[in-house]
């Protein structure tokens, strides 16, 4: 009977351990990059990085159809992110603009990355609604979140 006492809370008390169970770790890694395709005055949500990114909108400095430039000219790209419960406006221009002005920006510990998702015909300079700005957020070069 002894023995069966004991047998009986021994295993009772292993029943007990494998219940409990180590809760699911979560992934503190933000994904290698999140993209969306925005049109103008719209906003995404990019929840894996805490930041919502809205088109604020363009400024357009490219030479019209009808006229003969001597340079190509530049779209300046604005975008509003909120972040950690502040506001940050940045100004971007598309890679290889003839510019050479910065097509991405690190805001904490984010690099955010603009691509022009459509081109925007030279008939269709200015007309804002026809614009589509692709931004791509991805973890800065060299930190780990």
């Amino acid at each position: 009977m002894k023995n069966f006492l004991s047998f009986l809370l021994l295993s009772a008390a292993l029943f007990a351990l494998n219940a409990c169970q180590k809760a699911p770790e979560t992934s503190s890694v933000l994904p290698a990059s999140s993209e969306a395709v925005l049109s103008r005055q719209e906003c995404f949500d990019f929840t894996d990085y805490n930041m919502t990114v809205c088109f604020a909108g363009a400024n357009e400095y490219r030479c019209p159809c009808d006229v003969v430039c001597v340079w190509a000219g530049s779209v300046d790209y604005t975008l509003q992110i909120k972040s950690a419960g502040k506001d940050t406006t940045i100004t971007l221009q598309p890679p290889g603009n003839p510019t050479n002005a910065p097509s991405s920006a690190v805001i904490g510990n984010v690099t955010i990355s603009i691509q022009e998702a459509m081109p925007v015909d030279c008939v269709d300079y200015g007309n804002f609604e026809r614009y589509k700005l692709k931004v791509v957020l991805s973890p800065a070069d060299g930190d780990e979140f």
